[in-house]
């Protein structure tokens, strides 16, 4: 079973975000009550028309976002307030300007 045959995206179903098939309970709150420390008997007792394979698929679903997560380094600029200029003409500290370019 793939999550992608219960999970649907239908921007006419809570404004787009992932439910559960046939519902309009959203993924995000499934992971809230897991979180919560909910257990899937108590799910499925409190949501009947709900299933373990439901459940399943929510996980599934949330792997799968998460080995799509990337990260990507940022240049830091590291320098001082002013950018080395004493003064911006009484206009406070700013970055520095253009390359090439004295105080």
């Amino acid at each position: 079973m793939s999550w992608r045959d219960r999970i649907v995206i239908d921007p006419a179903i809570l404004v787009g975000k992932p439910v559960i098939k046939g519902t309009r309970i959203a993924l995000e709150f499934v992971l809230e009550l897991m979180a919560e420390g909910w257990t899937r008997e108590q799910i499925v007792r409190n949501y009947p028309h709900l299933t373990e394979e439901d459940l399943r698929a929510v996980l599934h679903y949330a792997s799968d976002l998460m080995k799509g997560e990337r990260v990507y380094p940022l240049a830091v600029w590291r320098g001082s307030v002013t950018g080395g200029r004493e003064s911006r003409g009484g206009r406070g500290p700013g970055p520095p300007g253009p390359p090439g370019r004295g105080a």
